[in-house]
């Protein structure tokens, strides 16, 4: 040790620890923000998805089927509940359970589907019935 001269102390640790203190912060914080972000993203999904199933327990509807003059099956739709209804898509089965004919919006355009007269979007107001939809299929 020469003489003359302070000691200095070692910071290297100081260092080392403040540098680490601040990865650990920026990483956790980092991760916080995320989090919240995706638990927020959750929440307002998951709320969208109540109010749908909420008002899609407010439907009723009452599907009548009718034979046509022309020999085809066809149907009506009367609205019993006070919500306004959206019909977006019909689908036709045999008996046994076999898809017939189906039409509508949104359908892939693989599915083997026909065309009902007159075509699907239809709004069916509360209270009241549609009208008599053909389905082209005997």
């Amino acid at each position: 040790m020469k003489m003359g001269r302070a000691a200095r102390r070692g910071v290297a640790g100081i260092v080392a620890t403040v540098i680490m203190f601040a990865i650990l912060f920026t990483v956790g914080t980092s991760y916080f923000v995320f989090v919240n972000g995706e638990n927020a993203q959750y929440v307002q999904n998951l709320v969208g998805a109540s109010n749908r199933l909420q008002s899609a327990s407010g439907e009723n509807l009452m599907v009548t089927t009718t034979l046509q003059s022309n020999g085809d099956v066809g149907f009506y739709v009367n609205n019993t509940s006070g919500e306004t209804i959206n019909m977006t898509a019909v689908y036709v089965q045999s008996s046994t359970g076999t898809l017939l004919k189906c039409d509508g919006v949104g359908l892939p355009a693989s599915a083997s589907c026909g065309n009902t007269t007159p075509t699907l979007w239809s709004v069916v107001n509360p209270a009241k019935g549609s009208s008599i939809f053909d389905t082209g299929y005997s």
